[in-house]
């Protein structure tokens, strides 16, 4: 229950501010803040996170990019 409610404040963080950092933070937070080992047993949540965390990466990557070729 305590993955799944930090999961989803920091989704919530992530999405508000669409901004890299954010998401880096929050990710951090998570790793650091939370024993995954208490959470291994469930693959499927590690790789639902794990997942969703590299799409984010990848738009965020992607958006930065276009906002690079935008400014100049």
């Amino acid at each position: 229950m305590l993955a799944l409610n930090m999961a989803i404040v920091s989704i919530n963080r992530i999405l508000t501010t669409q901004d890299r950092i954010v998401l880096e933070q929050e990710y951090q937070d998570i790793i650091n803040n939370l024993s995954l080992g208490n959470i291994e047993s469930d693959y499927e949540l590690t790789a639902l996170y794990t997942e969703y965390r590299n799409d984010e990466l990848h738009f965020f990557k992607k958006t930065a990019r276009r906002r690079s070729k935008t400014l100049q």
